[in-house]
């Protein structure tokens, strides 16, 4: 298999001092251009407040790998957005309710946790129909948890890269969905998606921001997730 490099994108440089020279050049000159004729960049807009919401029960993120096979395209049950599956980690879905629970957390909301969740899913079912959708499933959890809304979220890739840090020969891929539902009439308030795999600088000049913030180096699947729904998360409606 091809060894990616973290600049180049196409095949691996010979002479690592060339490499590292046209690195160098390149970053230098993106980021001239991107200081001397870019726009001024504006200040973070702050994310709306959520009105009537302040208890959040927190659903684990469900593996749609496991059910629906890998190398498949499959719609978000929420959203309806496709997603291609592909190797999910064990831990992921776990990580990734973790993340949110914290971070919901720090932003002022009482969450009610995953544990709390998977009583009222086992509780839900045993009480109506085991055929009903997510997002009737979710309701129905958080009327009994009295919570004011629902997070749910879904996880359909979680690739771990193959290499190293610095040369790849495939590179980390991740792609999920979360959806805010409020229980009183629901809605779906607030939704993000991510899916991407790290790709070189010299394929996509507009994520020298990603490229900068990862030291120009190939992060691993949990570092790729992890920025991306801390990304997702910042506009995420203020309690």
């Amino acid at each position: 298999m091809k060894t990616i490099s973290i600049c180049s994108g196409k095949k691996k440089l010979r002479s690592l001092g060339f490499d590292a020279f046209f690195g160098a050049c390149l970053l230098g000159a993106v980021l001239l251009a991107l200081s001397g004729c870019g726009p001024k960049v504006s200040k973070p807009v702050e994310p709306p407040p959520a009105a009537g919401i302040s208890t959040i029960l927190v659903v684990a993120f469900q593996d749609m790998a496991t059910i629906y096979g890998q190398n498949t395209q499959v719609r978000s049950p929420i959203s309806g957005n496709l997603f291609f599956t592909g190797p999910v980690q064990e831990d992921a879905p776990a990580l990734l309710t973790a993340w949110v629970e914290t971070t919901l957390e720090e932003k002022g909301f009482k969450v009610l946790s995953s544990a709390t969740a998977e009583e009222a899913k086992a509780q839900a079912l045993a009480d109506g129909d085991a055929r009903m959708d997510d997002l009737t499933l979710a309701l129905n959890m958080g009327r009994a948890t009295e919570a004011d809304a629902v997070v749910v979220g879904h996880v359909f890739r979680f690739a771990e890269r193959i290499g190293n840090p610095y040369s790849v020969e495939s590179p980390a891929s991740v792609a999920f969905g979360i959806h805010l539902v409020r229980v009183a009439d629901g809605r779906v308030i607030w939704s993000a998606r991510f899916d991407e795999a790290q790709k070189p600088l010299a394929d996509n000049l507009l994520k020298i921001g990603d490229f900068l913030k990862h030291k120009g180096t190939w992060v691993t699947a949990v570092q790729l997730a992890r920025s991306g729904l801390m990304q997702k998360l910042a506009t995420f409606p203020a309690p």
